[in-house]
């Protein structure tokens, strides 16, 4: 049973970090690029996110990574 809490509170953890990579994103991308640009990549990304759960509830689909850390998540 602690197994399963250390694995469920990593995919909470890896879901929280791809929110800081997001930030991390838009740093990058202000800085090299300028911040219309690095908000048309956050953009981006999130049409891309908003597709894929798409897919996900409607379709079925599932992306094999994300999928295994929603698992671990929803438990």
């Amino acid at each position: 049973m602690g197994r399963l809490n250390f694995k469920r509170e990593l995919a909470r953890k890896f879901v929280h970090l791809l929110s800081v990579l997001i930030l991390i994103i838009y740093i990058f991308a202000s800085d090299i690029f300028n911040v219309k640009i690095a908000l048309m990549i956050l953009v981006f990304i999130l049409i891309v996110s908003l597709e894929f759960e798409y897919f996900r509830i409607e379709v079925g689909n599932k992306i094999p990574i994300l999928g295994r850390v929603w698992k671990y998540v929803r438990r």
